[in-house]
């Protein structure tokens, strides 16, 4: 029987209750009903109260006699002996069978309406971004509200169960129903565009799991029986999805036989049409699922399976390098290092990557989350250990770097020092090899940030202020000069050229934050501070490392420098207005007319020519609060 489906009660009114019914539904509010309905029964003696619960019937009646009793119970006289503290207890809800049907059917009535509204053209679920875009069918904001009715479905599911309330009802044949009619009637346009298939979320797919689950002790079906009816559900129409976070931790929580026979029909079915797909691919949560079941009840096989697929997934080579190293066979081990880093990188076949060559961190993306980099750096120093214990000294000093700058390439203290203690001279090429790369790493990094993004224009790029601050801070008490020139030559190198020059100005733009960050610069050139915070952002990841190492090389004199390069340059990149937007424009003729006056008004006198008809931009320099005594006229 379906849950949405209404049963008939257990037994008929009569004439004279039905009336009565009526009537209180008439003369009063909800809250007078129940009043009057508790005033009559504390006001019951026994014998009345079982003439009442006689009336109701076995269902009503026997549920009222519990909660009376409940009520009415008395704790249990103390034994003899040392007193024990008295516990709390709580009253367990006493709920009718009618009452929890009503609920089970009205939580169910709420799952359909969702479905219903998915069906129609103008109902709340259809979505439309652009006026130019076509509609279409917004599943997440029906997947929300399909769990907001599992919430309530799911506190059901245990009292419908047992009190066999619904002893047709299956709720994987729902879910496959549910699947199947969502969206049906919709154009196709409407029901493609917006890109998301149906997922059933965390409360939804518990649901689904708990009630199967009983369903299947009761039908005597295999731990594995249950899980393939759950992945039949996926395989239904509209192939929705299931969280399988929640089917991880529910068969997690089975009981150790039912895992060993999941285990075993999945080995066994692996081939099967409803398993071969999910089971091959080292992405899928199936495959996770299979492996977690491996390796807690079949480790030899598990390492096998890490072993064989670490080509496409190169984290799994984690347990079999571990395995390795327990056994001492370090060879294994590398080879099985080498083969992870080949493919993490992606290498095609044959081709490797040295640790001693280049380093790994500038090789992996920027925006990975940090638990994948504490794989690698597991991977790095089970690397490492293995070298070590085969001899490879130049390896292992090379991987420690590597797993260094893999957990904190920004900590320059801590690479530094580690650069500084490469053991013999005999490391000093690959020293000065890594090192170089490092410095190199920390430069575009820092230059990243300040342009917001990784873009690296075409042509030659200058040499940044990040290296000679770098190379500086190895120079001991001649670190102070030793910066200061390479900055003096470092701006006259840039200056050189005006393509050179354009391509410098984030660096400049930065070093001068970085100087002034103590409000100088804000207070005395204002403009120019809006100016250079509008071409790089303070904030990134290297502002602290970059601000505290010149405090080291005592660099504040340099601030006088860069407004003097300001001063010398700014009106050489004021860009041209019919070629960028003209608050970017205005901002920039604005430093100009603060720290050069006369480059202004030259600038000024061939706007008036050039750009005359352009009444937006003369707007945005008014707005600027630029005083000009003559407006072109147009």
């Amino acid at each position: 029987m379906s849950a949405a489906t209404p049963r008939r009660p257990s037994r008929t009114e009569t004439t004279e209750e039905r009336k009565l019914m009526a009537q209180l539904a008439a003369g009063f509010s909800d809250e007078e009903k129940m009043r009057v309905l508790s005033c009559a029964l504390l006001t019951l003696e026994r014998e009345g109260l079982d003439l009442l619960v006689t009336r109701l019937g076995q269902e009503t009646g026997g549920a009222l006699e519990e909660l009376m009793e409940g009520r009415d119970g008395k704790p249990e006289r103390p034994k003899k002996g040392k007193p024990k503290k008295r516990q709390a207890t709580k009253r367990r809800l006493v709920v009718s069978s009618a009452k929890l049907k009503q609920d089970w059917d009205g939580a169910w009535a709420q799952w359909w309406d969702c479905v219903w509204e998915s069906t129609c053209e103008e109902g709340r679920y259809i979505e439309q971004d652009h006026h130019w875009e076509a509609p279409y069918l917004d599943m997440i904001s029906l997947a929300e509200d399909l769990e907001t009715a599992a919430a309530k479905i799911r506190k059901l599911i245990e009292p419908v169960f047992e009190a066999d309330l619904d002893s047709d009802f299956s709720m994987a044949k729902t879910f496959e129903q549910t699947a199947a009619e969502v969206g049906v009637g919709l154009p196709d346009h409407m029901a493609d565009a917006g890109g998301d298939g149906l997922g059933f979320e965390p409360q939804a797919t518990y649901c689904l799991l708990d009630w199967e689950w009983r369903a299947a002790r009761r039908e005597g079906l295999s731990g594995y029986d249950f899980l393939e009816r759950i992945r039949r559900v996926e395989c239904s129409a509209n192939e929705p999805d299931l969280d399988s976070e929640i089917i991880a931790e529910f068969i997690n929580r089975l009981p150790e036989d039912d895992q060993q026979a999941i285990l075993e029909g999945l080995e066994g079915q692996r081939q099967s049409k409803v398993w071969v797909d999910v089971l091959s691919s080292v992405h899928s949560p199936w495959f996770h699922l299979l492996q977690d079941l491996r390796r807690r009840w079949d480790p030899r096989h598990y390492l096998e399976s890490c072993r064989q697929v670490i080509r496409k997934r190169w984290n799994l080579a984690l347990p079999v390098l571990g395995d390795l190293r327990k056994r001492k066979d370090n060879e294994g081990a590398m080879m099985i290092a080498e083969e992870a880093i080949s493919s993490l990188l992606n290498l095609a076949e044959g081709e490797t990557w040295d640790p001693r060559d280049s380093l790994l961190c500038s090789r992996l993306s920027p925006w990975r989350v940090d638990g994948f980099h504490r794989e690698v750096v597991r991977l790095l120093e089970g690397w490492q250990k293995s070298a070590q214990a085969l001899g490879h000294h130049d390896l292992v000093w090379a991987l420690k770097i590597q797993a260094l700058l893999c957990k904190k390439a920004i900590d320059w203290d801590a690479v530094l020092d580690q650069f500084q203690s490469h053991p013999s001279p005999e490391l000093e090429a690959l020293h000065e090899r890594l090192s170089s790369q490092w410095r190199e790493l920390l430069s575009s990094k820092s230059i990243a940030e300040a342009r917001g993004h990784d873009h690296k224009e075409p042509g030659p790029q200058p040499l940044t202020w990040i290296e000679g601050l770098l190379d500086a801070l190895g120079k001991g008490r001649g670190r102070s000069a030793a910066f200061r020139q390479f900055i003096e030559r470092w701006l006259q190198e840039v200056e050189r050229k005006p393509d050179m020059l354009r391509r410098a100005q984030w660096a400049a733009a930065q070093l001068s934050l970085d100087l002034g960050a103590n409000g100088r610069l804000r207070k005395k050139y204002a403009t120019l501070h809006a100016l250079l915070s509008s071409l790089c952002q303070e904030k990134g990841e290297t502002t602290a490392a970059r601000r505290r190492w010149l405090e080291r090389c005592k660099a504040s004199p340099l601030f006088a420098k860069m407004i003097a390069f300001w001063k010398r340059n700014v009106a050489l990149l004021v860009p041209d207005p019919a070629s960028t937007d003209y608050d970017r424009c205005t901002l920039w003729l604005a430093t100009v007319q603060e720290l050069d006056p006369l480059s202004f008004g030259r600038i000024l006198a061939q706007w008036q020519v050039a750009h005359r008809r352009r009444r937006n931009l003369w707007k945005a320099m008014a707005a600027r609060g630029m005083a000009i005594e003559t407006w072109p006229v147009s």
